[in-house]
């Protein structure tokens, strides 16, 4: 994942890079890093962006199903 690939990947979830350090529990300084491209986004942090995306997915699937319920 490059650095703006990175950028639109949290703003599409709604997060900071606050709020991805603290789930990762690295620095925000770390995230920052990543975000400017001064250092390569890791696996694990690619791979956490992924479940979050699926969840947030999931959850708009949800809601669709429950609407069409009610």
């Amino acid at each position: 994942m490059t650095a703006p690939e990175l950028r639109a990947t949290l703003k599409s979830l709604g997060l900071s890079q606050r709020s991805l350090a603290e789930r990762l529990g690295v620095q925000i300084s770390t995230v920052n890093r990543w975000a400017l491209g001064k250092a390569p986004v890791p696996k694990y942090a690619v791979y956490v962006l992924s479940l979050l995306a699926e969840r947030q997915e999931l959850e708009a699937a949800a809601l669709v199903m429950l609407r069409r319920h009610v």
